[in-house]
């Protein structure tokens, strides 16, 4: 998405300014801060507990998504059974009680980190 806007210019000045372009996204600009985020937000909405919160960002705090360690991988499975079936995206919305099998089970264990033009997933 690209965010196009102009500088206010008064009538009075003598030159006008050009426009000026942003580029506006949520792009994942490092797997530190992205990990302590998500920890940070799920543990102060009461997603998880305190000990899991403690444990996550100690065996996952300093560790890529793509290649984490199977200390990290079974507390991120405790911290998935914690916050259940609530969506991290939409956590006041309803959840979807359907259930979809192996399917289900699978993109529940996996995690997707977005960039702007480059699509992550990540599973075990």
């Amino acid at each position: 998405m690209v965010l196009i806007f102009e500088i206010y210019v008064p009538r009075h000045c003598v030159a006008p300014a050009k426009p000026r372009h942003c580029k506006v996204g949520n792009a994942l600009t490092d797997d530190l801060h992205d990990h302590l985020g998500v920890f940070q937000f799920m543990w102060s909405a009461g997603m998880i507990s305190d000990q899991t919160y403690k444990l996550l960002n100690l065996l996952c705090g300093f560790q890529s998504f793509i290649h984490s360690s199977g200390p990290c991988d079974k507390i991120l499975d405790i911290a998935s059974e914690e916050h259940g079936n609530i969506d991290l995206y939409s956590i006041f919305t309803p959840s979807c009680i359907a259930s979809f099998g192996l399917s289900n089970q699978l993109l529940k264990r996996m995690r997707v980190s977005l960039t702007s033009s480059t699509i992550y997933v990540v599973g075990n």
